[in-house]
């Protein structure tokens, strides 16, 4: 048999093994950094397959690390990622969440099964390629930048990857696999604006600062700040989501909280932004007699996918698009998509791709096309297989040809 011959037959053989692991890890869902039962679910499947780990990288995080038998000097890093979310589940599924509120809606629980998926198939191709594959479990992608404090703990060391690669999937499109090279997610950050002013009582407002007021004239300013002090070509937002301020109607407030999310897809763009969002506060307050503090957190960083990576796997996946699909129904072959357009969501693989050349991509797996994060979601699990496929392929391509 050809590559993806073998490929086909070993993930065909351990099809309902992933698909088992995925629905127990679907109705034990963990959230963030909490990711015990799945962590220790993952480390079970190792044992079994004889593949050595490091366990309890940043809490929960596992690197396992599995060596071709042929010679070769190259290493590709694999990712998935295990947190759920907190969500009352509402899909009826016969595996549905037994944690009440909390929930897989992000398919985290499908990365994860599948994962394991390519690391039995490597494992039992192990004859046909050289180099070595890291897979990395990784904690709290949705809340806590899991992906940034496993690179803490060294898992790009001994071995260092030369490439990393990671999928997500996605209701509906079943059989397309999608991705673009460049920027595909945004730096995402928070920024914590305190204006400080002078308590005074409302009969006698001059002897006082008004933080309240304060505060509403930075908001109305921020306004101009994506339209008139960035490029226009900037992918840029921002959010104030919450303000909080005061202690009684007839007090003038002397403290109020701004609380800001930051997108933008390029580094440079995010320090004017942070740069001006500080600025613009101050220099208000000031006018006013009152003057701001300011708190930033870091979020997460951009997924840059590499130009040449890209193109070498989007290649390889529509070349393969009739075996990809081989045997599954209603799609006859897989279909790739270049995305247009620029994500402002945030993604932790972000982390890993600001350090090592990247490929993310997207794989439309069917089920009922609710959303990402809805508490209805349904995937389709028979296209689990074409996660495993395709991560496959692109892993030996890159390690072999």
């Amino acid at each position: 048999m050809n590559r993806m011959e073998l490929i086909n037959h070993f993930t065909d053989l351990h099809e309902a093994e992933i698909i088992a692991l995925r629905r127990a890890i679907h109705e034990d869902p963990e959230l963030s950094f909490k990711e015990y039962h799945t962590s220790g679910r993952v480390l079970l499947e190792l044992d079994q397959m004889g593949i050595p780990y490091t366990k309890d990288i940043a809490g929960t995080g596992i690197r396992a690390v599995l060596k071709g038998n042929l010679p070769g000097s190259r290493t590709i890093g694999l990712r998935a990622d295990m947190d759920a979310l907190p969500l009352n589940e509402d899909t009826g599924l016969s595996f549905a969440s037994k944690n009440c509120g909390v929930m897989h809606a992000c398919g985290h629980d499908i990365h994860t099964a599948n994962l394991v998926g390519v690391a039995k198939t490597l494992n039992d191709m192990k004859d046909s390629f050289g180099g070595t594959v890291c897979f990395y479990f990784q904690p709290a992608e949705e809340n806590g930048g899991g992906g940034r404090e496993m690179i803490k703990a060294g898992i790009l060391e001994d071995p260092k990857p030369d490439a990393v690669m990671a999928l997500h999937v996605m209701p509906g499109s079943p059989g397309i696999i999608c991705s673009a090279p460049g920027d595909v997610s945004a730096f995402s950050d928070r920024l914590i604006v305190t204006v400080h002013g002078k308590k005074a009582h409302s009969s006698n407002p001059s002897s006082g600062v008004d933080a309240i007021n304060i505060a509403a004239h930075i908001i109305v300013a921020y306004n101009s700040i994506v339209t008139r002090l960035l490029r226009p070509e900037t992918v840029s937002t921002y959010n104030v989501g919450i303000i909080q301020g005061g202690t009684a109607g007839n007090i003038v407030a002397d403290e109020v909280s701004i609380q800001i999310m930051l997108r933008n897809v390029h580094a440079s763009d995010r320090e004017i932004m942070l740069d001006r969002l500080k600025a613009i506060a101050s220099g208000i307050a000031e006018s006013f007699g009152g003057s701001c503090t300011f708190q930033f957190r870091a979020g997460y960083e951009s997924v840059h996918n590499n130009a040449a990576l890209t193109a070498d796997m989007m290649t390889l996946f529509s070349e393969n698009g009739n075996a990809l699909t081989h045997g599954m129904e209603n799609v006859s072959e897989t279909r790739t998509h270049i995305l247009s357009g620029t994500n402002l969501g945030a993604e932790d693989f972000g982390f890993y791709t600001q350090k090592v050349p990247g490929f993310m991509y997207w794989v439309g797996v069917g089920g009922n096309e609710q959303p990402l994060h809805n508490s209805s979601v349904v995937f389709d699990e028979s296209y689990i297989k074409l996660c495993t496929r395709s991560m496959v392929l692109g892993a030996l391509h890159f390690l072999m040809d």
